[in-house]
């Protein structure tokens, strides 16, 4: 049921640069993080959560410094070139 809502708010983003993509995601409209993306040619990367916490439990840890793992896959695609 839920499926249908996010059907219409999910997409695929190209990073370019100079008409050449440098990697894409699939994310969620206003959201500034990706679960998956890849990099043409050179890898994918996909995360995934075995751990559950709570929505202040994270908000918490992003206070102190530290990053979402999913913030991690944008800062890999955008940096790294194997992986």
């Amino acid at each position: 049921m839920i499926s249908r809502y996010f059907a219409n708010i999910s997409m695929t983003i190209d990073y370019q640069r100079k008409g050449i993509t440098l990697f894409s995601v699939d994310g969620l409209a206003g959201a500034i993080f990706y679960h998956s993306g890849v990099k043409p040619g050179k890898f994918g990367l996909t995360q995934t959560t075995r751990e559950t916490s709570s929505l202040w439990d994270n908000l918490r840890a992003i206070v102190a410094g530290n990053l979402p793992s999913v913030w991690l896959v944008g800062e890999v695609l955008s940096k790294q070139e194997n992986f």
